[in-house]
């Protein structure tokens, strides 16, 4: 069984099994985890290191650095807000999956895998995001939070059904807790498909020839149009310059 077959496993079998189960099965993730970060076994990603790929190979390069202890508050943080708005979630209709697992083998793309955090009745895509501060227009989420776009965008092409249309939310990480949301549809699903294998490719060879500067900066490909209503829900498209 290889690796991606046994992480399949472990997860089907906490979803048809009893709830005693997961702290083993959170044991069996763990070191299978472990395993893949090394050199002993096969370079597999999560959607979320592709899109921070510098801090990637610094973090797989150099694991002694120690994480910014900001950082790790601003995560446990966001981790307990993200918690508490997954209890209305889940209470809404339309929302029919949680924290569901994306494979690219499953589209052809090898060596990434990631999880979205709400699936809709129609494949739509929910990313949820917290933020010290939240954006206001699509120009802020393209110069703070490009990473988080980039996200979204690349689960959608992990996809099997590829969902045109989809949603970025962003919630306030203190009183009063505001939301905004951004709805984003792809528009050239293949060129993001190319981008997303491409980002796979470098990423190896960095890390194979300890030289990062062919990594650069997420989205610099992507174009945003304007908002069309940027105090409550503003409309992103997305498509990739020639």
């Amino acid at each position: 069984m290889n690796e991606s077959n046994t992480l399949d496993y472990i997860n089907s079998f906490i979803a048809s099994g009893p709830v005693m189960y997961e702290s083993l099965a959170g044991l069996l993730r763990g070191v299978i985890k472990k395993y893949l970060e090394t050199d002993k076994g096969p370079r597999y990603y999560y959607l979320t290191d592709l899109v921070n790929p510098i801090q990637t190979y610094y973090r797989k390069k150099h694991p002694e650095i120690p994480k910014d202890p900001e950082l790790q508050r601003l995560l446990s943080l966001g981790k307990k807000l993200h918690s508490l708005a997954g209890q209305w979630f889940r209470s809404h209709p339309n929302i029919i999956a949680e924290e569901a697992l994306l494979d690219g083998i499953w589209v052809d793309i090898e060596k990434v895998r990631g999880k979205i955090d709400w699936r809709t009745i129609n494949n739509n895509i929910i990313e949820f995001k917290t933020k010290e501060i939240i954006p206001y227009s699509v120009d802020d989420v393209y110069i703070r939070y490009p990473q988080d776009l980039e996200q979204l965008v690349f689960y959608a092409i992990l996809h099997p059904e590829l969902p045109e249309t989809n949603y970025l939310i962003f919630m306030e990480m203190q009183e009063p807790f505001r939301l905004i949301t951004f709805k984003v549809m792809i528009k050239n699903p293949e060129c993001i498909r190319e981008l997303l294998k491409k980002r796979i490719k470098i990423l190896d060879e960095a890390i194979d020839t300890s030289d990062p500067k062919e990594l650069g900066r997420c989205l610099s490909l992507i174009h945003i149009s304007e908002p069309t209503r940027p105090l409550y829900s503003s409309y992103a498209v997305f498509c990739l310059k020639k």
